[in-house]
């Protein structure tokens, strides 16, 4: 018995599309925010800041970029009506935090501006002293400071 071309053409064909639309993303990962971070003191934009997206049940990483040369960042693909939170890294400022939930009528949200706070750390006292290491490099020679080390009177 022979099958008609057109019986396996259609088989094949079915067998295709089901596998794209089995391949199709979770309709709930469909959410967008956006935002622009800056400096809560001087309010100039951050670049390169460490924008990361985590789910607020379980802690799990959703996704992380880095802000564009005009501060501003931009997620696609986030859970709709799920407790998100937000958190913003740059060298020399504290972390920021924030919650939300991305609306499932929009399903975007726009964060505004999040601004951050410089993180200055205090140091504890120094003190300088003028003694010289025990020994140094001198071009190809190694130099020993004889007062470095204790010796006998002798």
């Amino acid at each position: 018995m022979k099958i008609p071309y057109q019986i396996i053409c259609f088989v094949t064909a079915m067998l295709f599309f089901s596998s794209v639309f089995a391949q199709k993303k979770d309709s709930i990962y469909t959410g967008y925010a956006e935002g622009i971070v800056r400096d809560s003191v001087d309010s100039h934009v951050l670049q390169v800041a460490t924008v990361s997206v985590y789910k607020v049940a379980d802690s799990s990483l959703v996704s992380y970029q880095l802000t564009n040369n005009s501060g501003e960042f931009h997620f696609r693909a986030l859970p709709i009506g799920i407790h998100l939170e937000i958190v913003v890294s740059h060298i020399g400022y504290k972390y920021f935090r924030q919650n939300f939930i991305i609306p499932a009528g929009t399903g975007k949200i726009n964060l505004k501006v999040l601004g951050i706070a410089p993180g200055y750390a205090e140091l504890s006292e120094v003190t300088v002293s003028n003694r010289r290491p025990p020994m140094q490099m001198n071009g190809d020679t190694l130099e020993f400071n004889a007062e470095a080390f204790a010796l006998d009177r002798n």
